[in-house]
């Protein structure tokens, strides 16, 4: 039996590397799904750029249990993380409350008020 065609057309990596040019992130994402080989290869592309700049889009990430373990999943395909000052502020506050939280933290670290990083208005 001869190998599908979709095999040999994806091992090229100009071709592959053209298609994150050529189509949109949902357009990735469908392709992926048609089957694993394809999946294989349209994944780690999806997730080389993640972009939480705009506020639904990282309450709805950070609010999906099934997007933080595609994440997880995921981490080591991804080479930058765009964000605004808002989903920093979010990240940092919800970090210094976990750690304020830890029964690793010393309780000198403890003391420090976390409305500290309260956002400017």
């Amino acid at each position: 039996m001869t190998e599908p065609v979709y095999k040999s057309f994806f091992t090229l990596p100009e071709v592959v590397d053209r298609l994150t040019y050529l189509l949109t992130k949902q357009d990735l994402i469908h392709l992926s799904q048609t089957n694993h080989h394809i999946n294989s290869i349209c994944t780690p592309t999806v997730w080389r750029e993640v972009d939480l700049s705009r506020f639904w889009v990282h309450q709805r990430f950070l609010n999906s249990s099934a997007s933080l373990e595609a994440f997880r999943d995921n981490i080591e395909t991804i080479r930058s993380i765009n964000w605004n000052e808002r989903a920093s502020w979010w990240y940092i506050n919800a970090l210094w409350s976990y750690l304020n939280s830890s029964a690793t933290i010393t309780e000198a670290h403890k003391a420090i008020p976390t409305d500290v990083l309260l956002h400017p208005k």
